[in-house]
């Protein structure tokens, strides 16, 4: 990697370690005393709408989360635990039961009860969204068993159905909203610990709610309000904490460096590998793309050590693998599939017939640095001839991008955790990820193998869905880092990931110390 490149994306990641050496020299920072009634959390992007199935990630998901109690909930070891059901079980591969509380109410006093699940269920089952899709292609019926009971039939095993029920699909709206569902863009009505405040809210920049009395589950949310400013510049949020205008901020992927003063906390959760994937796999829109020589020759290319230390400051993992140490189907030998080896790509592109390369038009993002990532790739591949146009979008439209056939590759962050989920939302045929529709035989009986949740043998589909999608080249690993959460350690205590989640949730903050 060229020295001026790299210094470039050292400080692009580093500007942050800046602002917080300045920063927490300064008096007033991060010294908001005894802990406030309020919590202010600055999140990176907007929420498309206020109606749970357009939510498109974790940070989507916490804001949500402050109305909408899930059916289930991620508990910090990756396990689930009790929430709206109290319990739950897959009675076979495709038959799944949950039993829900008796206690819990809607803000407006209806009681939650299992007609209310499954109608909300039922919308999910009919619903494409980013958040229902694969719970929409997986369930053949749902049915209500008693007052507090119910039975989830699927067509095919799914084995990550508690970890949907643990997210968005999982949130329960009143069903008197549902009656006209266009209106759930706009409100909110659920049974969480808060209640939205549209009135001094304003949607894509910030978002109010107040707890309200009778929560089921009062303890695990002391704050009495709770605000998310939406602040889509790692570095903005930061400067933000450190002013004391937020409490709780996403962070830098380079670890910060301590001055020896006061400064905020943070919590690292799981990791996210960012990767190149490759859509047009089948060649309709770069013909080159349709030979795996010339795949695998993209990612021999790439010198994922040098992306780690430029652009994780050597946080990172140096890996082509989406699957985390730790979670089902890792397999360290992965890591290293593909070595940076220039010579070896250039031999496999002239192989395929491409000896002067090709170009190739990449999707980007500014969101979580993913048009900065893509820069040392730029370079890398055009040692081998392979000229790229970076394409970047604003998030909300490269979201719309991502789905359709408008470019054949582009730069993303994918978290690892539930890898089935994972893989399966990137690269099954009908993913909308997938927007070009590959198919490949052995990566398909794979993905049958791993949906059986009743198995002994799932970890093995696992294991094999990852080393064909690597074999195949699917994708270009560039690396992985820990997504990183900063707060203020005067104000809260408690903040954590939940292992598998993408990012923190608002239950069990406490405050640092009583008012």
């Amino acid at each position: 990697m060229p020295p001026a490149l790299r210094r470039h994306l050292a400080a692009a990641f580093c500007l942050s370690t800046a602002l917080a050496c300045s920063a927490c020299s300064s008096s007033d920072a991060l010294s908001s005393g005894a802990a406030g009634r309020t919590i202010t959390i600055a999140t990176p992007s907007a929420l498309p709408d206020l109606d749970p199935y357009s939510c498109t990630g974790g940070q989507d998901q916490t804001i949500l989360g402050a109305t909408y109690d899930t059916l289930l909930r991620l508990a910090p070891d990756g396990s689930f635990q009790p929430a709206l059901a109290d319990s739950w079980r897959y009675e076979s591969p495709v038959r799944f039961t949950l039993s829900l509380r008796t206690d819990v109410t809607f803000a407006d006093g209806t009681r939650l009860d299992a007609e209310a699940v499954k109608r909300n269920l039922d919308r999910a089952s009919a619903s494409a969204g980013a958040a229902t899709a694969n719970f929409a292609a997986s369930v053949e019926s749902i049915r209500t068993e008693g007052a507090a009971g119910g039975a989830i039939t699927l067509r095919q095993p799914y084995p990550d159905l508690p970890a949907v029920l643990a997210g968005c699909t999982g949130m329960i709206i009143n069903p008197e909203r549902l009656v006209i569902p266009e209106a759930l863009a706009s409100t909110m009505d659920g049974s969480g610990p808060y209640t939205y405040d549209a009135a001094a809210s304003t949607p894509g920049t910030r978002y109010v709610f107040h707890r309200r009395k009778g929560y089921w589950d009062q303890g695990s949310y002391p704050f009495a309000d709770a605000v998310f400013e939406v602040v889509p510049d790692i570095d903005a949020g930061y400067d933000a904490l450190a002013a004391g205008r937020v409490d709780v901020a996403a962070g830098p992927s380079t670890p910060l460096r301590r001055t020896g003063q006061a400064g905020p906390a943070s919590v690292r959760g799981q990791d996210v590998q960012y990767l190149v994937n490759l859509l047009d796999r089948g060649g309709s829109r770069v013909r080159a793309l349709g030979d795996v020589r010339v795949r695998r020759a993209l990612n021999h290319a790439v010198d994922r050590a040098a992306i780690n230390t430029a652009f994780f400051g050597g946080a990172g993992r140096s890996t082509a693998q989406i699957v985390p140490p730790g979670a089902p189907g890792y397999d360290p030998a992965l890591d290293d599939a593909y070595p940076h080896d220039v010579a070896r790509a250039k031999q496999l592109l002239a192989q395929a017939g491409y000896p002067n390369g090709f170009t190739l038009q990449v999707l980007s993002t500014r969101s979580f640095k993913s048009d900065a990532v893509l820069q040392p790739v730029i370079a890398e591949w055009a040692a081998i001839g392979v000229k790229v146009e970076n394409i970047v979008k604003p998030y909300d439209e490269y979201l719309q991008s991502l789905a359709s056939q408008a470019y054949p590759a582009v730069v993303m962050p994918v978290q690892g955790t539930p890898p089935y989920t994972a893989l399966v939302n990137n690269f099954a045929e009908r993913s909308k990820r997938n927007p070009y529709r590959s198919a490949d035989p052995a990566l398909t009986a794979a993905f049958r193998k791993a949906a059986d949740a009743t198995s002994p043998t799932a970890v093995d589909g696992l294991h094999a869905m990852s080393a064909r999608l690597i074999d195949q080249a699917w994708y270009v690993g560039l690396g992985s880092s820990a997504v990183t959460w900063l707060y203020n350690p005067e104000k809260l205590a408690g903040v954590g990931f939940h292992e598998g989640g993408a990012s923190p949730r608002l239950y069990n903050w406490k405050p640092a110390q009583s008012d």
